[in-house]
């Protein structure tokens, strides 16, 4: 059973949010009235039954497997689709189990926060693709970082979604403070699932970032999360992070957003740089953005490898003959640099 009080909180945040919203046209986004329906009743009030089962549904965010809220649908899905996604994700077990360490999967347990709905059971545990992708890169960063005694205590996460990567690195390393950046909208659900997976924890909403004049190390360093819209990423101002990721969505991002991320002040001071993306962001994303935009020159290589975790998947058009399979259009590469000015 969720906590009322988690409710109230997620209330609290909307509201200061849609007040801000209404008060300043400037401000207002065309994705406001596309999400907000998602997420509040005509009233303005929360779904309580959206945030519960925000990962069921892929309410804002694609989880694959995942669900619809519809009974019919859901019949469907099983009869049809999910064959194909239990190939895919099978194939994504198997390479985890050649290319990392699968005691990883044996003593990490993928949260049920948001309710994942349709998840695969191995040997016992319990995992889907998103976990186990976010379980290679933590292996990668306690590898090939931390190995070499390179403390990490403050990671930002751009485009980080609803913070699993942020729950995940935090129950392996649990002195980390995790800044997250991502779509206002993203950031709720984020709040939500922080709140339930880590109710003693510190973890600064999305209002007092929009309240505070700026970010600072003293300002993180108050939080054992920080929540920050992508609209206010420019409040960051002499914050040393030890460590920025990026899962995906530097690739997807248009061209000119990408170059201001890899051009602000706090891309230039970081100790260290991690990101999985595509090899080329095209034909899924017109962006001209490929591998070779990402390797800045200030960073020395010490991880660089064609990803082996995401290799085929699956399409399944009926549940009596084996999914067919198919290449991705793109490859996803891993690379960690080391910033040789720091």
């Amino acid at each position: 059973m969720s906590n009322k009080l988690h409710f109230d909180l997620i209330q609290k945040e909307l509201d200061f949010y849609l007040r801000l919203k209404k008060n300043n046209d400037s401000l207002w986004s065309k994705r406001l009235s596309i999400w907000i329906k998602k997420i509040v009743d005509e009233n303005g009030k929360v779904r309580k039954d959206v945030l519960i089962n925000f990962r069921k549904y892929s309410t804002l965010l694609s989880e694959i497997p995942n669900s619809k809220k519809n009974y019919f649908f859901n019949l469907i899905y099983q009869f049809v689709r999910a064959s194909g996604n239990r190939y895919s994700a099978e194939e994504t077990l198997s390479n985890f189990k050649l290319f990392s360490n699968y005691s990883n999967l044996k003593n990490t347990k993928l949260s049920l926060v948001g309710n994942p709905g349709f998840y695969y059971t191995k040997e016992g545990y319990i995992y889907n693709e998103r976990f186990l992708r976010h379980l290679r890169n933590i292996e990668n960063i306690e590898n090939k970082i931390l190995s070499k005694n390179n403390p990490i205590s403050k990671i930002v996460d751009i485009g980080g979604g609803y913070c699993q990567f942020g729950e995940m690195i935090k129950r392996k390393f649990g002195n980390v403070k995790v800044t997250t950046v991502d779509f206002y909208e993203q950031l709720i659900l984020g709040y939500f699932y922080l709140l339930e997976n880590f109710p003693k924890e510190k973890i600064c909403p999305m209002s007092k970032i929009m309240s505070t004049e700026k970010i600072d190390n003293n300002f993180i360093n108050s939080y054992d999360f920080v929540l920050i819209p992508v609209e206010y990423f420019k409040k960051i101002e002499k914050c040393d992070f030890d460590l920025l990721t990026n899962f995906s969505s530097f690739g997807e991002m248009p061209n000119a957003v990408f170059k201001e991320y890899l051009s602000s002040e706090i891309f230039k001071k970081i100790n260290f740089f991690y990101t999985v993306n595509r090899l080329d962001s095209w034909p899924d994303y017109n962006n001209g953005i490929s591998v070779i935009d990402y390797l800045v020159d200030r960073f020395q290589p010490i991880h660089f490898k064609v990803s082996p975790i995401w290799t085929n998947y699956y399409v399944s058009y009926t549940s009596f003959f084996k999914p067919i399979k198919k290449a991705f259009k793109s490859r996803n590469f891993e690379f960690i640099g080391k910033n040789e000015n720091r």
